[in-house]
């Protein structure tokens, strides 16, 4: 139960020192969030991430990549679900939001 507390808490061994590698995780994935929203519609891979799975199974609905960007883009610029494209379709805009992010950690 002490190591879940700590977790939570963010003081577990480990966690700052993997957080700049995780920021830049992150980074790359708005980056190519941002490249996906900008791409004609006949491009497969925007195609992917418009793409409809059918029916949809029981239970709770599947965890989509875009949710997956939507949470840190809100809990880091505060930018809604449903402003998300629209704001990286902005390259003026989008650039210097992910610039926003702590610096890239030291590739040595």
């Amino acid at each position: 139960m002490q190591v879940v507390k700590q977790l939570h808490s963010g003081k577990a061994p480990g966690i700052d020192e993997n957080r700049p590698k995780m920021l830049e995780g992150l980074r790359r994935q708005l980056r190519w969030f941002g490249y996906l929203v900008r791409m004609p519609f006949g491009h497969l891979p925007m195609g992917v991430l418009q793409a409809h799975r059918g029916e949809r199974p029981w239970g709770r609905p599947r965890f989509s990549w875009r949710d997956y960007i939507s949470t840190p883009a809100w809990e880091h610029f505060g930018i809604p679900k449903s402003k998300l494209a629209d704001v990286a379709r902005e390259r003026e805009v989008w650039g210097p939001l992910l610039k926003l992010l702590p610096p890239q950690p030291d590739h040595r």
